[in-house]
Formats: structure tokens, C-alpha cells, sequence
């Protein structure tokens, strides 16, 4: 059989590059670095306006205990289809370094994308942060705190670390109530040796007039953190003029599938498009 076929070309092409190195960090030994690394998916095709592809930067979580930058990076590629570059990047856990450790290695890896925006085809002045679980409160962190350089370490330090907005899947991110003597994730953050008060934890302290908006997503049935904490941050945010979303999935446990079905990323990418790309 011969045939010919007409075949049109859509920005729904992209390219993953793996392990890249964004920051060299002290780890658990004395004198002992750590390379940090994220993943990228950058799409092929440069956007018709001619600017730089609006970016994700994507935190997994894993409980501060343990985490995989690759995990997601399938779900990931339904941005990267709809024109958005996705960094997947590494964080320190709290068994290697103490907090603020993981929230300045979230920040060091906003500014080395915005120091290799054309590496990457990236504008620099759309990026936006998104996690799930304790990747979630990092991000929620990140960006609240864009208004104070306290927590930019390490490289890059004339690029700024601020986002235009961000996207929190189930994260720990309001008030910690927990029963007395019950450890939370939250509490995995704490050092032993240096004291870190509530305040220096929580995005909700940090937030004012320039704090971007934010997108929080939580399951009615989550097992490890419950809805609660989202709805009190959500009214929290509110209380405090801060433009923020909160959609509540019935039925949904902790890292539920639900989260990631299209009816869902539909919702997260015009959250994105209106705050980030711009586009009502």
C-alpha cells in the first residue's frame, strides 16, 4: 500500500534532560558536598510570541524521609505538552541536614533556571512552584518567602528566587495540630540542635501584599494529613488578602491517583495559564 498524508506539527514535542547539576551542597560528613540535581522536560517548540517558555519548577514529596525527582516525571509531561519547561529537582532530607536546608535548595534551583533561562528556553519572569506532600509545603514556603532574601544560599545570588505563583498538592502547610506526643511530618523538619521557631515554618508568616497566589488541592480521606490543614491555610491566606484556591477531592487518600487524572491537570494548567502564562 502507498499513500500520502498531510501531518501538521504541534508544540506537543519535548526533550527530557536528565541529572542535571544545579547546586553543590554541604551533606552529612564534615567537608562533604552533595551535587543536587533535577531533571527537565523543555518542549521542543519555542512559543509563537517569541519569549521564553513559562516554567514549573516540581518538588516530590516523600515525608522529608526520602524522595525520587523522577517519580513524577511522567505525570509531568501533560505540562511539558502544553508548553510549559518542568524542572524536577532534588531537596536534602532531614537525615543529611537541617531545615531551612530543603527550602534553600528549592530556592537555589529557582535562581540556577532563571541564571540558565536561555539553556533552557525559559522566561525568567514566569516561573511558578508545585509539590506534593512534603514537596507541597516546600513549595508552599518558596513562595511565600520571595519577599526576603533569608533563604537564598549557595549560587546565583543576584537572580531572585520569587514565583508567580504555586500549586500544592496535599501538603502539610497550615496549622500543625497534632495530638499530644504525635509526631507530624511537619515535626521532621525540626533540628535537634538548633532551635527553629513556628514562625520560621510557616508559609502563612511570611505573606503579604506580594505574595503570588496559590492552588491547593487535598483528599477527603487522606490518611497521613488531613483536608483540615488545607482548609485552615486556605482560610488563612484569605484572612490575609492573599488570592487562593482550594479544590477538596472526594474520596481521595494521600497521593491518591484521582490527583492525577486529566479532569484534575486541567484544572492546575488554567490555574497556571491565568496567573503564570497570563492568560484568562
Amino acid at each position: 500500500m502507498k499513500e500520502t498524508i498531510r501531518v501538521d506539527v504541534k508544540n506537543e514535542m519535548y526533550a527530557l534532560i536528565e541529572g542535571v547539576t544545579f547546586a553543590q551542597v554541604p551533606y552529612w560528613f564534615p567537608f562533604s558536598y552533595k551535587d543536587l540535581k533535577m531533571d527537565v522536560l523543555m518542549p521542543f517548540m519555542k512559543p509563537a510570541d517569541g519569549r521564553g517558555n513559562p516554567c514549573i519548577v516540581w518538588i516530590c514529596g516523600g515525608g522529608f524521609l526520602t524522595m525520587e525527582r523522577g517519580a513524577h516525571v511522567p505525570y509531568l509531561t501533560y505540562y511539558a505538552k502544553h508548553g510549559y519547561t518542568v524542572a524536577s529537582i532534588e531537596y536534602r532530607l532531614s537525615n543529611s541536614a537541617v531545615y531551612p536546608a530543603p527550602l534553600e535548595d528549592v530556592k537555589s534551583a529557582i535562581r540556577y533556571l532563571r541564571e540558565n533561562a536561555q539553556k533552557f528556553r525559559i522566561d525568567p519572569e514566569r516561573v511558578a512552584v508545585m509539590g506534593e506532600s512534603a514537596g507541597g509545603y516546600l513549595a508552599a514556603m518558596a513562595g511565600a518567602t520571595g519577599n526576603t532574601r533569608k533563604f537564598d544560599t549557595g549560587d546565583n545570588l543576584d537572580q531572585s528566587s520569587e514565583v508567580k505563583a504555586v500549586v500544592d498538592f496535599y501538603g502539610p502547610s497550615g496549622i500543625n495540630r497534632a495530638k499530644d506526643g504525635e509526631e507530624t511530618i511537619v515535626d521532621r523538619l525540626k533540628p535537634k540542635d538548633i532551635p527553629v521557631t513556628p514562625e520560621e515554618r510557616s508559609a502563612v508568616s511570611f505573606m503579604d501584599g506580594t505574595t503570588p497566589p496559590y492552588y491547593l488541592l487535598h483528599g477527603t480521606k487522606d490518611q497521613f494529613i488531613p483536608v483540615s490543614l488545607s482548609e485552615q491555610f486556605y482560610d488563612d491566606m484569605r484572612n490575609r488578602g492573599v488570592e487562593a484556591e482550594l479544590t477538596v477531592i472526594e474520596g481521595a487518600m494521600h497521593a491518591d491517583p484521582r490527583f492525577y487524572q486529566d479532569e484534575v491537570s486541567e484544572k492546575v494548567l488554567a490555574f497556571l495559564d491565568k496567573y503564570v502564562k497570563g492568560q484568562e
